[in-house]
Parts: C-alpha cells; structure tokens; sequence
C-alpha cells in the first residue's frame, strides 16, 4: 500500500518517487516497515513530501496541459 509521495519540481513537476508500507493486522500502516521506489522522471530543485501522516493513499489527481503542474493525493479520512 503506498504510504506517501515525494514530488521533484522545479518549476514544474519532473519526478515522483513513492513510498510503500506493509499494512498492519488492524488495517493501518506500519511506517516503520516500508520501502521506497525508485525515482520516476528527474530529481527537480526542491521536494515536497505529501501524506507521510500514516492515511493510505487511496489515489492521485494530476493537473496538465503542455506540463504536470499540479498534484494531489486521494488519502482516506483521518
């Protein structure tokens, strides 16, 4: 189950990179056991991590034209 993301952009998005964690008994994720993937695209000027709070990553919204420059996760409710 993917836990969080961290996006690369400068100024717009080039990469993604995703961290995935094992889902506990109860349903929730273990942060403690996870792994992240490779990076997809290009490491940009700055990174900004999205849902590293423990919510599971339910899916992902994308804003483009000529390039993706905006970004959201789909996270279940706190």
């Amino acid at each position: 189950m993917t836990g969080w993301l961290v996006f690369c952009s400068l100024p717009h998005i080039d990469g993604i990179k995703l961290t995935y964690a094992k889902i506990k008994v109860d349903g929730s994720l273990d942060l403690k056991d996870s792994y992240t993937g490779a990076l997809l695209g290009y490491k940009g000027a700055t990174s900004h991590v999205l849902a590293k709070d423990g919510r599971k990553v339910l899916g992902i919204r994308l804003r483009q034209g000529a390039v993706v420059d905006g970004f959201a996760l789909v996270t279940e409710k706190k």
